[in-house]
């Protein structure tokens, strides 16, 4: 045994620190009724029919009114277990300024917001969550789908049924989903107007002209030099359609008509081949502009796939980049491939597009589960679903459980206050179980039954807890910074922080972790907060249990 008398072993602890309102069904009620002005003092039989239904039908907001803090002690372990919704680091988010990985996101970097109604825009995240994490991960790919997440991440997705061919997607957790079919939603477009014919006209001669690349420029004209069908009909429907701009046509080689056109008064042609950029200050922030542009690319330089995809070659890294952001605008759906340089060609790219917006279903034999180590990022969003991207595919996914699909309010869902150790040094205070378990022979996460040595893995185990204790005090000693020497605790080592939920969060997180398949020590935890919430809120409690929301 170790030689450090002072270590203590005890158990979890969770107090009800306060809570509100009075009582915490009324509120929802009166939350629920305020659009129609109207208060109660006292909770009737037919109010808590209105909770059951405000449950049954999914009307989640006025359940995240009440509000409840709590002061939880218990082992590191537990407490990053809790919340633990998140992406691997070689994940992209979609900002307002372009993609970027999740390690360079800041608070000030507006995220896309995917909406019920499949559009996008952009806000602050309400939280930032980065943390160490070491299990398990669910990996999902496919050819329209590569996203790998930890395994209680939410996805956004429906479950294939071929006897009802409605679609009703909704959040599962990614452990949940390894039998069956399952459907991701489709890519979201923009919020902007429609626009008119003369905006996407007008984008379609400037798409054509850049891609077309066999165009020279006077200082006030534009000439055209085409072969196939698709590129002569292109440029007469432009002429048709954009007659002020006094086409001629020129004498041309054989197979080939020369056609020439007045130059748009911006300078947006020049470039080559391999720098060659989209000018979106020239565009107008509309759909049909979008749409033009995109569509005169592909009539000069595309072609069609078997399977029904626009594919589109470019030497121009610039403008695989650009026709990517067009994608987004549109909800297109985007992937492209890089083609090294060889003895036969330069470096070029692939672009291929998914324009008839399909919902790709994808079958769980694709999804791997990994042991993983590693940080791990998410960022609570107004709506709960965020566009990501991995690997140059791009989808839409869940983000952290505290969050409720909603596109019309925000309410940060939960606050989280812990012991730092950087500001203060940690106590000799560590968890110990009750009974040492087996490690279960079929599910790689769980344990089940006791082991038969009890005496000996204590012993191992308050061993090492008091080594490791005493080289961290040994360390502070030779003053080394509290925030590198608490790297030496063991996660079994006591932390204590207050949270702050609401009604909803409190028992999205009771749902969770009353699983069969949760740890049994994050399950202690649950029980305590969900013995506080049934007894503060219980109609509530009752209507919500066992629903993930």
């Amino acid at each position: 045994m170790n030689e450090y008398k002072n270590i203590l072993f005890s158990d979890s602890e969770v107090e009800l620190v306060s809570y509100m309102p009075e009582d915490p069904d009324l509120g929802v009620v009166n939350s629920a009724r305020v659009s129609y002005g109207k208060k109660k003092d006292t909770l009737d039989q037919c109010d808590i029919k209105l909770i059951n239904y405000l449950a049954a039908h999914n009307h989640m907001s006025p359940f995240r009114h009440p509000q409840f803090t709590f002061r939880i002690r218990a082992p590191e372990f537990v407490a990053r277990q809790l919340y633990k919704h998140c992406f691997s680091e070689d994940t992209e988010v979609l900002t307002e300024n372009g993609w970027k990985f999740w390690s360079d996101i800041t608070e000030n970097d507006k995220l896309a917001n995917v909406t019920k109604d499949n559009k996008y825009y952009f806000t602050k995240p309400i939280t930032l969550i980065k943390q160490y994490y070491c299990g398990d991960m669910v990996e999902i790919k496919g050819r329209q789908v590569d996203q790998f997440v930890t395994d209680e991440h939410r996805l956004f997705l429906s479950k294939r049924n071929r006897k009802n061919k409605k679609e009703e997607f909704k959040f599962f957790l990614a452990k949940n989903i390894l039998k069956g079919e399952y459907k991701l939603p489709l890519l979201p477009s923009f919020e902007m107007s429609e626009g008119n014919e003369k905006d996407y006209y007008n984008s379609l001669l400037y798409g054509f002209a850049l891609a077309e690349g066999n165009f020279t420029a006077t200082k006030n004209r534009i000439y055209f030099s085409v072969k196939n069908n698709r590129e002569r009909h292109t440029l007469k429907l432009l002429e048709s359609q954009l007659p002020n701009l006094n086409w001629r046509q020129h004498k041309a080689k054989k197979d080939f008509i020369k056609i020439s056109c007045l130059k748009p008064d911006i300078e947006v042609f020049k470039g080559t081949c391999k720098n060659k950029s989209i000018n979106f200050n020239y565009i107008k922030n509309t759909k049909k502009s979008y749409l033009g542009v995109l569509d005169g690319i592909f009539f000069g330089d595309g072609t069609i796939t078997s399977s029904k995809c626009i594919r589109i070659t470019t030497a121009s890294e610039f403008l695989v980049r650009d026709i990517e952001k067009l994608c987004l605008y549109l909800g297109y759906r985007f992937k492209f491939i890089e083609c090294p340089q060889n003895e036969k060609h330069n470096r070029f790219y692939i672009c291929t597009i998914g324009k008839n917006k399909f919902c790709n279903t994808f079958t769980t034999k694709r999804k791997l589960i990994k042991n993983w180590e590693g940080y791990v990022y998410c960022a609570e969003v107004e709506t709960s679903l965020l566009l990501i991207k991995r690997n140059n595919i791009i989808s839409v996914s869940g983000n952290c459980i505290g969050c409720s699909y909603t596109s019309q309010q925000s309410f940060p869902d939960h606050a989280w206050n812990e012991v730092s150790g950087r500001f203060t040094e940690y106590k000799e205070q560590f968890w110990k179980p009750t009974s040492w378990r087996k490690q279960d022979t079929k599910n790689k996460q769980s344990s089940s039954g006791s082991i038969e040595q009890q005496d000996a893995a204590s012993e191992i185990y308050e061993t090492t807890i008091g080594d490791a204790y005493i080289a961290y005090r040994n360390l502070i000693s030779l003053g080394v910074a509290r925030e590198q020497a608490r790297a030496i605790l063991p996660v079994g080592f006591f932390t204590e922080w207050y949270w702050t939920a609401s009604l909803q969060a409190c028992m999205n997180m009771i749902n969770l972790r009353c699983h069969p398949d949760a740890q049994l020590e994050s399950s202690q935890i649950v029980d305590m907060i969900a013995e506080h919430v049934s007894q503060k809120a219980p109609n509530s409690y009752s209507a919500l249990k066992n629903q993930l929301i």
